[in-house]
């Protein structure tokens, strides 16, 4: 958070200023490529049912990380969560791509 110019008083404060939207940007887009990297792992696991799981859990995390960029990094007051209907909709997307 340092390298961020971010201490932990306007963390605990909840203040959002642009340091603190460089740094979720930078945390967003290493998540994605430790998702990209972990999926050649994920086709490795031999139980189908597992791997759904695991496949299921990255699409919904995902699915967060582009919810906090579509809400402009904003994150407080209000948590950032994915729906029921959003991780059904995961889900259905998964089923159908495997059909």
């Amino acid at each position: 958070m340092r390298q961020f110019g971010i201490d932990e008083d306007n963390t605990a404060k909840e203040k959002i200023n642009q340091n603190f939207i460089t740094l979720l940007k930078f945390e967003i887009q290493r998540a994605r490529q430790y998702y990209q990297k972990a999926t050649t792992s994920i086709k490795m696991i031999r139980d189908l049912r597992t791997r759904f799981v695991v496949l299921a859990m990255k699409e919904m995390y995902a699915a967060i990380l582009g919810q906090i960029e579509k809400n402009n990094y904003v994150l407080f007051p209000r948590r950032i969560f994915l729906s029921k209907m959003g991780k059904i909709f995961i889900i259905l997307k998964m089923v159908f791509r495997l059909v």
